[in-house]
């Protein structure tokens, strides 16, 4: 039986924004998926207040809701939200998906249950 599939995305941090890479533009950051973005100075205070994350999912094929089809981003940057939508369409048919989100030197492992989440809500998101 072949080894069960961990995915790893990256937790970006209001201070290591950087600038014109990864999705950013001049201090900004945007979901690549929904389109939210912030300046830096304005998601350093959502961050703070545990109100909002963005993470770079460059490692994960992820999907893209406008044209409807997993993608492949080298610089793909996510919010929250729509981190939660990828990991659910990645893990359609699998009980259990895990997600390793790194921070720094930090490492956390969420998992998450797909078939105990109802994929038509997430799409009114």
């Amino acid at each position: 039986m072949p080894p069960k599939k961990v995915h790893e995305v990256k937790l970006i941090r209001p201070e290591n924004i950087p600038a014109q890479e990864h999705g950013t533009i001049g201090g900004q950051i945007n979901c690549l998926m929904c389109g939210l973005d912030y300046r830096e100075e304005e998601y350093d205070i959502l961050f703070k207040a545990k109100k909002l994350a963005y993470f770079d999912v460059s490692c994960l094929n992820f999907w893209d809701a406008k044209s409807e089809e997993f993608k492949e981003d080298k610089e793909a940057i996510v919010c929250h939200g729509c981190l939660r939508k990828v990991v659910l369409k990645i893990g359609n048919n699998k009980k259990v998906v895990k997600v390793i989100v790194r921070d720094g030197e930090k490492t956390y492992t969420c998992k998450y249950y797909p078939d105990k989440d109802n994929p038509d809500i997430l799409e009114d998101l």
